[in-house]
């Protein structure tokens, strides 16, 4: 008998252990929203009952400092900080409960921020939910993922979570991704403008040659951009760098770009050879035109090429008798 109990205790505890390890397997692995993808998150998590709120991927810079003040933090303005995503755009996830919340969104420990003219902003909620909020500095706008809330507008994205732009690429191993896979791509452009317009995500690289494009769902079957001219987008970092893609869904051609530049003195080894320009018979090029007797007149000599393209450049003098120097 004392045997049989000793077993019936070690299979409890067994069934206890692997319930809770499906629980914790469970709120690893929660899928992917909207709300998540809109902030360039993999998954969600902080799980309350059948709810979770949204993990967004904070970077490096933004002018300000914001945070979620209201009656569910105390009106602690410090409590509850925004993760900052890219530019001046920023993201706050969290689940409440049932009832009714007033909140301002504060920035930099102060009352300065975003109300309803100085009010709080009000929202009544009929069952636990999750509630996002994001800002754009850059449009001094707020967006709110509920209806309802006087004076801050719902978010409504216009893609579904099958549809949002990715970054897809060599580019790819440095978040420990299959290349060139849009099924295994975690990292989501921000919806920058709130209107399907101009998309966006910071991410920090390091040094290497990189190349990629933005995919709008999970196959190559889905609309996909490299660079303006079709090919898949170059990036030359020399250094770890904080790079931000841009994506202008409203432009023509679409095209995905970045913002890296190499430190002072550093050469990204990108020349577009195409750009480079020289017409000895253009006075835009050579002036003055013509044969000029020598020692007797100065001579003006210009290239054209991309910007930040060309950092030294020097002239070839051949005499009479074919000897050449560099001036």
């Amino acid at each position: 008998m004392e045997l049989l109990i000793k077993r019936s205790k070690q299979y409890i505890s067994l069934a206890i252990s692997s319930i809770i390890l499906l629980q914790l397997l469970f709120s690893a692995f929660v899928p992917l929203t909207v709300e998540a993808a809109v902030g360039g998150s993999s998954i969600s998590t902080t799980i309350t009952g059948d709810v979770s709120a949204d993990e967004f991927m904070n970077q490096p810079g933004g002018t300000d400092e914001w945070y979620l003040t209201g009656s569910f933090s105390s009106w602690d303005n410090k409590a509850l900080p925004f993760t900052h995503l890219v530019g001046e755009f920023y993201a706050y996830s969290i689940v409440l409960d049932a009832g009714t919340h007033e909140f301002k969104l504060t920035k930099n420990g102060t009352w300065d921020g975003y109300s309803n003219n100085g009010n709080n902003f009000v929202l009544t909620l009929e069952e636990t939910t999750k509630v996002n909020v994001y800002i754009n500095d850059d449009l001094k706008e707020a967006r709110i993922n509920v209806p309802g809330v006087e004076a801050l507008p719902q978010y409504i994205p216009t893609l579904s979570v099958d549809s949002w732009p990715r970054l897809v690429g060599t580019i790819q191993a440095v978040f420990n991704e299959n290349t060139w896979a849009p099924s295994d791509a975690q990292q989501f452009f921000v919806d920058y403008n709130f209107d399907n317009t101009v998309y966006k995500l910071q991410r920090s690289i390091p040094a290497g040659q990189y190349e990629a494009k933005v995919v709008f769902g999970p196959n190559w079957e889905s609309e996909n951009y490299g660079n303006e001219d079709g090919n898949n987008l170059e990036l030359v970092t020399l250094d770890q760098a904080n790079v931000t893609l841009t994506m202008d869904y409203s432009a023509t051609p679409k095209a995905l770009s970045h913002d890296y530049e190499a430190t002072d003195g550093n050469f990204d080894g990108m020349i577009k050879s195409e750009m480079i320009m020289f017409d000895s018979r253009s006075i835009t090029y050579k002036k003055p035109f013509g044969a000029i007797p020598e020692k007797q007149q100065d001579l003006t000599l210009r290239i054209a090429a991309k910007k930040d393209d060309v950092q030294i450049a020097r002239v070839e003098l051949v005499n009479e008798e074919g000897l050449a120097k560099n001036v």
